[in-house]
């Protein structure tokens, strides 16, 4: 729903998806589904919606995030999840996209080599503004140190190094603890740049602290996929 409280655009992503799902090419999208606890008992038509658009096809995907409180002025009025509930939620609803012929990608990847790893600590990652600004993070954009550079008229990329460096320069290589770390060549210290540098903590992912409910969530995951490979006996 946009500012004005009526119209919205939903229908446009969707018929801009399908049009995709129509071409040869060969390409990566990530449908990311944002739930609170209200959406969260509403998914399952939801799910059916996209396995009737977009089953068995591999260049798209779903990722699964619980809605959180993020700073504002209604935040206290939000219907979120609480972390446990969130993110059993989250491995629930990938076997429930499993059982439909669509890929989830959530789970397993952020137990992948620089899957926790977040996309404002990469050096290639940036968020283009309208006005052509260059961001690094998406929950941030009034912080000016998140202002790392901008688009100049010609399309040439201007960056502020000093800036940039304060997002991709932490993490493992100078935290002596994330290098002794199990989960470190998940997250490689840089799950949040901006909370360590907010707080000087370590921004370690919750995955990490829910390791065994995620180890189980995705042999669950492996499990279905393994069913739904096996072909049907007479």
């Amino acid at each position: 729903v946009l500012g004005d409280g009526r119209s919205g655009t939903f229908d446009r992503i969707f018929v801009n998806l399908r049009m995709m799902r129509s071409l040869d090419e060969s390409f990566k999208i990530v449908l990311r589904v944002n739930f609170d606890q209200g959406s969260a008992a509403q998914m399952d038509p939801f799910l059916d919606l996209l396995e009737a658009e977009f089953a068995h096809d591999e260049r798209f995907c779903v990722d699964f995030h619980p809605v959180g409180r993020w700073g504002g002025p209604n935040d206290a009025h939000l219907a979120v999840c609480g972390l446990d509930e969130g993110q059993s939620n989250s491995f629930e609803f990938g076997r429930r996209a499993v059982a439909r012929g669509l890929d989830p990608t959530g789970i397993r990847g952020k137990l992948l080599p620089g899957g926790s790893k977040c996309y404002a600590a990469r050096p290639y990652s940036f968020v283009i503004g309208s006005d052509g600004t260059v961001y690094k993070c998406t929950v941030a954009f009034e912080d000016p140190r998140n202002h790392v550079g901008r688009i100049t008229a010609d399309g040439e990329l201007m960056l502020d190094t000093a800036k940039h460096a304060l997002w991709i320069g932490e993490g493992a290589d100078k935290d002596q603890g994330c290098r002794s770390c199990f989960f470190s060549p998940a997250c490689q210290g840089n799950a949040c740049p901006l909370h360590r540098m907010d707080t000087g903590a370590r921004p370690c992912p919750s995955i990490k602290t829910k390791i065994e409910g995620a180890l189980r969530g995705v042999a669950a995951e492996e499990i279905d996929l393994s069913r739904a490979r096996q072909p049907e006996t007479v």
